[in-house]
């Protein structure tokens, strides 16, 4: 699957924790390119359950580490079209998506890829 693929199939779907938001849309997108999901001991989680989920593993941050650690993904300080990352967007972390345009995420209000000079990257692992 390609990212533009991807990103299209995803773009009709509606803002919804626990299934449609900027985490599964990573997450989705590595489970496309590798056959492993990385969040499969959490997914569907529901929104009272994500503020426990991220608080328990430490935040956003760490979350995304230890799951794509575990889908067998390694660090990279040069994020190609492909990768995924946790970056920050107005003091928030948000899962993205690398494209050749900027950063592919999903806000509440739907899909949005921003220049990469508009996020700071916190950590991008190679897909």
């Amino acid at each position: 699957m390609e990212i533009a693929a991807h990103l299209a199939a995803e773009a009709g779907r509606p803002f919804e924790l626990g299934t449609a938001d900027c985490v599964t849309l990573a997450a989705d997108w590595v489970r496309a390119r590798t056959g492993v999901d990385p969040i499969a001991h959490c997914r569907g989680y529901r929104a009272g359950e994500a503020d426990g989920l991220l608080a328990g593993w430490g935040g956003l941050l760490r979350l995304a580490g230890r799951a794509l650690r575990s889908a067998g993904l390694a660090l990279t300080r040069t994020p190609q079209p492909g990768d995924v990352a946790v970056v920050e967007l107005g003091g928030f972390a948000i899962c993205a998506i690398r494209t050749r345009r900027g950063w592919a995420m999903r806000l509440d209000d739907g899909l949005a890829t921003l220049p990469p000079a508009r996020v700071r990257v916190l950590a991008a692992w190679t897909v």
